[in-house]
Order: C-alpha cells, then structure tokens, then sequence
C-alpha cells in the first residue's frame, strides 16, 4: 500500500522527533522511556 502524501509527513516528522530525542540524550545521560 502506497503512502499518503499527509502519511509520509506525518512519519518524517516522527523521524525528526526521533533524532532530535537521541541528540539530547546524547548532550544529558540517555534514558530511554
């Protein structure tokens, strides 16, 4: 199944939310909830 054009957003966005997560995990001490 071919993804939305709003789905695709929506996952990118997750991503970026992901990898910003990380990167200030990275900067204080990493806790993963």
């Amino acid at each position: 199944k071919k993804r939305t054009e709003g789905e695709k957003s929506e996952f990118v966005k997750q991503c970026a939310e992901i990898l910003d997560e990380i990167k200030q995990g990275e900067t204080n001490s990493l806790t993963i909830s």
